[in-house]
């Protein structure tokens, strides 16, 4: 009775030894505003869908009075490539601010920026050129935008996951946190097809990686087993592969913010969901006669695993943006 999320880390946050009074008002001034937010935008999912794909569509001036009339803040007449990306990553940031850590974007944003200055050359280049030309970038981003009103879809479950910023020593329950809510089998789809989206953002850490360390975007690091040619060779391999390839990274990824052996499970349909306890259980391993251990974690712990990954993706989508307007801000001009 009463543990809820709300209450476990209210209680929590106020017994913290480490956060002062004033800190704790304004986690709760952020979480109110953050609250009022999903609150003005939850039921309009299908708005958001259609303003996103206006965005790949034909009529960009349409897509930017929509963008304008939604943040009630004129676009412009522009339909130069930068100023419609722009336009798209204002809607972005705005619209789905409640689910990401602002903080943390603001500093990967620009960090993203300086980085790309700081790469630009002939290796960089033909780097760009590569991911451009063979339509990778542009798909990736598509697919990103594709993530971004599902997470709308599934903002009620997500709610109590947020809850969990207001804390950092908050640890995952004995006893289940319960989410009053739709079943657990309504949203495992998308957590697997987020991290689809992470595992192919991969290849461009690893691309930039390369560079850094070696002067080529398709030279790998030798590691135990080989090497790889190139970053086709990169992008076949499996999520948990791929971090191997990422020596000494430049972008400090924690291999943990996705569960490979989660994300396999649902895709092949090796989980189950009890109702009652709200207990998810998935067999990495499973799918042969015999039968295997399973993994059991919480329906919230779930969901604050789907929110570590989206919030990853995200920052990921800016590294995008910024690989974007160097293309039409710094090739493209250094070229003409």
């Amino acid at each position: 009775m009463g543990r809820t999320p709300f209450m476990m880390a209210m209680q929590d946050l106020h017994g913290s030894t480490n956060t002062s009074p004033e800190e704790v008002m304004e986690k709760l001034q952020f979480h109110n505003q953050r609250l009022e937010q999903l609150n003005l935008f939850y039921d309009k999912t299908q708005e958001i869908k259609t303003i996103i794909r206006l965005y790949s569509g034909k009529n960009k001036q349409l897509f930017k009075k929509r963008v304008g009339e939604y943040l009630k803040n004129d676009q412009g007449s522009s339909l130069k490539p930068q100023d419609i990306n722009a336009s798209l990553y204002r809607f972005v940031n705005f619209v789905f601010l409640p689910f990401v850590d602002f903080g943390e974007v603001k500093a990967v944003v620009k960090e993203f920026a300086n980085l790309t200055m700081r790469l630009h050359g002939e290796p960089f280049d033909i780097f760009i050129e590569s991911i451009i030309s063979s339509g990778f970038l542009d798909i990736l981003q598509r697919d990103c935008l594709k993530i971004y009103p599902e997470i709308y879809g599934a903002e009620m479950p997500m709610r109590p996951a947020l809850y969990l910023d207001l804390t950092d020593s908050f640890e995952n329950p004995k006893v289940a946190a319960r989410i009053s809510t739709k079943d657990f089998q309504s949203y495992k789809d998308l957590y697997k097809d987020i991290a689809e989206v992470f595992a192919r953002q991969l290849v461009l850490i690893a691309g930039i990686n390369n560079i850094i360390h070696r002067g080529d975007s398709d030279m790998f690091a030798t590691i135990s087993g080989g090497t790889l040619s190139s970053l086709q060779k990169f992008s076949s391999k499996t999520l948990t592969d791929k971090f191997k390839y990422l020596d000494n990274c430049w972008y400090p990824i924690d291999a943990s913010v996705v569960d490979a052996g989660m994300r396999n499970a649902i895709a092949h349909n090796n989980i189950e969901y009890n109702e009652i306890t709200q207990e998810v259980t998935y067999y990495p391993g499973g799918g042969g006669i015999q039968p295997t251990e399973g993994q059991t974690i919480y329906f919230l712990e779930f969901m604050r695993a789907m929110l570590a990954l989206f919030r990853e993706m995200h920052n990921f989508h800016h590294l995008i943006k910024s690989l974007f307007y160097y293309e039409l801000l710094v090739r493209n001009k250094s070229e003409t």
